[in-house]
């Protein structure tokens, strides 16, 4: 492979997919803020079944990437989800 960060664009374009269906990121082709929860989560368990593929043969630095994207998506996705459930008063 030519490109010795091909591994961490792939698993980029995944988390940014699923950041713009959580809603955090404007949409680049509509402009617009969109959601759509469950495409978030298929691009989650991708990343999980990608890091389970890949155990053991990443370097170092494809881990550490690898592990901050699906921590971050985590956090973001518990957030989302917890709001749709216990939507925040905007009373007080």
């Amino acid at each position: 492979m030519d490109n010795p960060n091909m591994f961490q664009n792939l698993v980029y374009g995944i988390e940014m997919q699923a950041m713009i269906s959580m809603g955090k990121l404007t949409n680049p082709i509509t402009g617009q803020m969109e959601k759509n929860i469950e495409f978030a989560r298929i691009n989650i368990d991708i990343l999980k079944m990608i890091q389970e593929k890949t155990k053991g043969n990443l370097n170092s630095s494809e881990n550490v990437f690898l592990n901050r994207a699906l921590t971050d998506l985590e956090l973001n996705y518990t957030e989302i989800t917890l709001e749709m459930i216990e939507p925040k008063n905007l009373a007080n």
